[in-house]
């Protein structure tokens, strides 16, 4: 009995050893990790670590990416999934995610020779099936290392010369993906540094004429990506190390199976991240310092009513009296870091002038209750009602002098939540009401619009025809989305929302200048990307039209972030333009009430 015990005892101690061994061997034969420093004019940006694995029917490629000294969105992550005897791709997914955790996501669903798209970033969110892509056409971006790397994999490095991809392109609007066919073609032989170390190495160039060309050096017998380069972007992204090299099983002892599960369950140390540096400029140069904290000035602040609770900041004026008010009414969509820094600096540099200023994060934003999702152009307009209600409480307001300020499409939200408002004194609209990009394909996704928007991203030109069929397919979907009573639709078994979509879609933005019943200042760049020479007129138009109640304030630019002007040099600086800041001011010193 005793034999037979111990005979089970040892066949289950060997059963749970190959399992183990099994699992550290698929770990680590079957797996390798990457990790890349971004640079931008030498100035790094962040970092990327990109995983790949393989099991036994397929190749699936992680990536995340981490922007910490930009000025963009903070972070990136992407999942790709590929059969692994064709390398054809199956799914991908992005998903970018803004400074207070809202999230733009981008899903490709491939089946055979048609893919079904997915884009949202709330409000906006498109869905088409059954787009025709091809069978084996890869996913790639000029901007996404992580999508080279099947290129790379695909490449035939004992033939070299010029071998071609058919691939489709991930836009961050929502439109679809762009077809192309890239050359990969090898230049010469060299060595690159890695670790500190010379490593032999080939460089080969990426181009075709929708992309910018991008130079490729990778290991001369790894065929790993070193580097890549994309001159026109001046963008750089270097290899630190390879991470997970072991091979395997004869090279792990105990002592290292002890150290791996240790490190799987181990409590990581908080990363440094660089801080990014930021100026201001007030225009009266009542701010002394620009170098101070401006979140240290600021006081948190929480209102609503009902089931949502919103969170905000409020920056009040040094001297204890009561002063006129500015709400500063945010963009319902994923915010970037700078614009939230300009935010701050904006209601500091306000605050030195004289004036109070609060702005609050939209529903599922910050500290802020809801769903983004579920927020469209009424449930906004009520948000900022309740906030208008807050300040209305507040005694430090001086009754009567509250101005409804927003950028872009926040703009836009700052007019029809005014109208009817007795507690509004005035608008201020920020930029052209438009789409986040600044070029706006939703009243009239036609092919000079798709082109302005791709050219936006350092994309183009493409197929004309391909580019029309992309157009008619994007507007026969918003016409759907137009005529749509449904509040809902489902894709793929997902109920996503629409009426956040079909609201924003039939935004008219000059009517709605047109028709205001307050006084408004819109200040635009003429510089600024998406300003057409219609618009320019049209703008004009309406100032004369309502000569008095309608001004304009035209400057060199708004710049991306609100700022006026944006330089990049070994550090991040932005500064609020101080000719912005005295036109907002003067405003409202001009239409205060008595």
């Amino acid at each position: 009995m005793r034999k037979f015990t111990f005979l089970v005892f040892l066949s289950f101690f060997v059963i749970i050893m190959l399992f183990v061994l099994a699992f550290f061997y698929v770990d680590l034969s079957g797996r390798k990790s990457f990790l890349y420093d971004i640079f931008e004019m030498d100035r790094k940006l962040g970092t990327v670590r990109v995983d790949r694995f393989i099991t036994e029917d397929k190749v699936i490629y992680k990536a995340r990416t981490e922007y910490p000294a930009s000025l963009e969105y903070p972070l990136v992550e992407e999942k790709m999934y590929l059969k692994r005897k064709t390398m054809a791709p199956q799914k991908y997914r992005e998903e970018t995610e803004g400074i207070k955790g809202s999230k733009r996501s981008i899903w490709l669903f491939q089946d055979g020779e048609f893919t079904d798209v997915l884009f949202s970033e709330y409000p906006r969110v498109m869905f088409i099936e059954k787009f025709e892509t091809g069978r084996k056409t890869a996913v790639f971006s000029p901007y996404s290392i992580m999508l080279y790397m099947p290129i790379v994999d695909e490449y035939n490095f004992w033939k070299k010369g010029t071998q071609f991809f058919e691939v489709m392109i991930p836009i961050k609007e929502p439109i679809l993906p762009m077809r192309e066919k890239i050359g990969m073609r090898y230049i010469h032989e060299a060595y690159a540094s890695v670790g500190g170390r010379k490593v032999e190495a080939e460089v080969y160039a990426i181009s075709a004429k929708g992309i910018p060309e991008t130079e490729l050096i990778l290991g001369k017998y790894s065929h790993e990506i070193l580097e890549i380069g994309i001159k026109a972007a001046k963008i750089r992204i270097t290899m630190g190390r390879v991470l997970d090299e072991r091979s395997s099983v004869a090279r792990i002892d105990p002592a290292g199976m002890i150290a791996y599960f240790k490190g799987m369950f181990a409590e990581r140390p908080p990363e440094k991240k660089e801080q990014t540096k930021t100026e201001i400029e007030p225009s009266a140069g009542d701010l002394q310092s620009a170098e101070k904290d401006t979140l240290a000035k600021a006081k948190d602040v929480f209102f609503g009513s009902g089931k949502v609770t919103l969170s905000g900041k409020m920056w009040v004026p040094a001297k204890e009296e009561p002063a006129p008010a500015i709400l500063f009414v945010p963009r319902n969509s994923v915010v970037p870091r700078g614009e939230q820094t300009m935010t701050e600096l904006m209601g500091k540099a306000l605050a030195a002038s004289g004036i109070i200023m609060l702005s609050f994060d939209a529903p599922g934003q910050g500290k802020s209750q809801g769903s983004a999702a579920e927020t469209d152009d009424e449930a906004m307009k009520k948000y900022i009602g309740e906030a208008v209600s807050y300040l209305e409480k507040d005694p430090r307001v001086k009754k009567g002098n509250i101005t409804l300020m927003g950028y872009r499409s926040g703009g836009y939200l700052a007019l029809k939540a005014s109208e009817g408002a007795p507690s509004v004194s005035t608008c201020i609209v920020l930029g052209i009401p438009s789409a986040s990009s600044g070029v706006d394909i939703s009243k009239k996704p036609d092919i000079k619009e798709i082109e302005r928007l791709l050219s936006s991203y350092g994309l183009g030109p493409f197929d004309n025809d391909f580019v029309s069929l992309v157009s008619k397919k994007v507007a026969q979907y918003q016409e759907k989305i137009l005529t749509s009573e449904d509040k809902y639709a489902l894709f793929r078994g997902m109920r996503l929302p629409i009426k956040g979509y079909k609201d924003f879609l039939g935004r008219k933005p000059y009517e709605t200048i047109q028709k205001s019943d307050k006084p408004v200042l819109l200040l635009y760049g003429r510089d600024d990307k998406g300003l057409d020479v219609k618009a320019d007129e049209k703008i004009k138009k309406l100032s004369k039209e309502r000569k008095g109640i309608f001004k304009t304030g035209e400057v060199r630019s708004i710049g991306k972030y609100m700022s006026g002007s944006f330089e990049v040099t070994s550090t991040t600086e932005l500064t609020v333009s101080k000719d912005i800041v005295k036109m907002i001011s003067s405003w409202v010193q001009e239409n205060q009430a008595e």
